[in-house]
């Protein structure tokens, strides 16, 4: 391992944890790097405590716990992005109230402002991320992004200075009666579009299209997604090319469905990705991670028999997914302990380019492989927690420098 990859984890007992997200009483975490300082930062919940508490890492410790600005609500998912022109990062909270709430960190200041108290009153439900936050990557100025309990998303807009003086609404998708309650955003790189997916109370999955002034080119992905309680997709641009994919789950199927968005040719719908769990177990969590300057991206996937399951897409001459895994990477099973958490996540390295699956193996030790272009090293271990309580939730974000 390269130490380009900085991993968070959070663990409480009986397996109930969170990362970027949470149930009611649930602990949160985010990790986020600011390209301008190569520093790190970790946001999260402590016990019944309204005030997000953080800290920094420098590069070879972490700051001691500090605190945010009091959201006035017991924190159950926490999402904090990095702005790629600014030494600033926006941290977003959902409670167990169902309320957002958005503050900015300034870090030439190191000081938290700009509180946008109660971007939405009503979610639908604190048990789901129903918002995100993403940042244009040519103008820096960040969208954050959620339900309202209907079909229609809206947004705030952040400019570096201020917050926009009310939401927007994005594009209403699918039925009327159904309810967003996972969303899930998309930088491209060097531009100022994003892609937004959305996945609601009637098993459907949408995507829309924001060029860096409205939404458009909304497209429905599937009716019938596996289940309403995990996030059954996500969504990553090709780092060279700059297309986004989505990949998402489907009912009663043990292989991941995809699609493309590029500018010129918009949604194409791209297929099966191969076959990543064994036939009649049914998929879960998605989780999918870009390597920098290159088209290739890595997927993990968890299913119903409580395996992990890996694949890389490459697109170049051709456009192939490969060195799939059933249950096995480096030659040691993988079993997870819960289907509850999303208790694995995938990255690459900056700098090497080398992949990183980092899973929880029902104990206070996270274990991880490393993808080095060709195969899969043997399973590893990270350093152990001081608790004695299963990982439930891994987060890991990756040094841009």
């Amino acid at each position: 391992m390269k130490g380009k990859i900085k991993v968070s984890i959070v663990i409480i007992e009986v397996l109930i944890a969170l990362g970027i997200l949470a149930v009611p009483l649930f602990w949160v975490q985010k990790i986020a790097r600011a390209a301008s300082t190569g520093k790190a930062m970790m946001a999260y919940r402590e016990g019944a405590v309204d005030i997000p508490r953080y800290r920094i890492w420098t590069g070879s410790s972490w700051s001691a716990e500090a605190v945010a600005l009091d959201v006035v609500g017991d924190t159950n998912w926490a999402v904090l992005r990095s702005c790629p022109k600014r030494n600033e990062k926006v941290l977003g909270v959902l409670d167990h109230l169902s309320d957002v709430n958005v503050q900015v960190w300034n870090g030439t200041t190191e000081t938290w402002g700009n509180l946008l108290t109660d971007a939405t009153t009503n979610t639908g439900t604190p048990a789901k991320r129903a918002f995100d936050i993403a940042y244009e990557q040519s103008s820096g100025d960040a969208i954050v992004v959620f339900s309202v309990d209907s079909n229609q998303p809206q947004y705030y807009s952040w400019n570096g200075s201020a917050w926009g003086t009310v939401a927007e609404s994005a594009v209403a998708v699918g039925d009327a009666t159904a309810d967003i309650e996972w969303v899930g955003l998309a930088s491209k790189p060097g531009a100022d579009e994003i892609i937004m997916v959305t996945q609601d109370t009637l098993l459907d999955i949408y995507a829309q299209v924001w060029d860096g002034s409205a939404w458009g080119n909304a497209v429905n992905l599937t009716t019938a997604t596996e289940i309403a309680d995990k996030q059954c997709f996500d969504v990553a641009y090709e780092q060279s090319r700059k297309r986004a994919m989505v990949v998402y789950t489907t009912l009663d199927n043990n292989t991941p469905k995809y699609s493309m968005w590029d500018t010129i040719d918009l949604w194409v719908a791209g297929g099966s990705a191969t076959p990543t769990a064994t036939a009649g177990d049914d998929l879960r969590w998605v989780k999918l991670a870009a390597r920098l300057g290159s088209n290739e991206l890595l997927l993990g996937v968890s299913d119903d028999a409580y395996d992990l399951n890996v694949q890389l897409w490459y697109s170049g001459a051709s456009e192939t997914w490969s060195n799939a895994t059933t249950e096995v990477i480096g030659g040691t099973l993988k079993s997870l302990p819960t289907l509850d958490f999303r208790c694995f996540n995938v990255a690459y390295e900056s700098t090497s380019g080398e992949g990183m699956v980092v899973w929880s193996d029902d104990d206070e030790t996270a274990e991880y492989c490393n993808w080095d272009g060709s195969s899969w090293s043997g399973g590893s271990t990270a350093m152990s927690a001081t608790a004695t309580y299963s990982v439930a939730w891994v987060a890991l974000a990756s040094n841009p420098d």
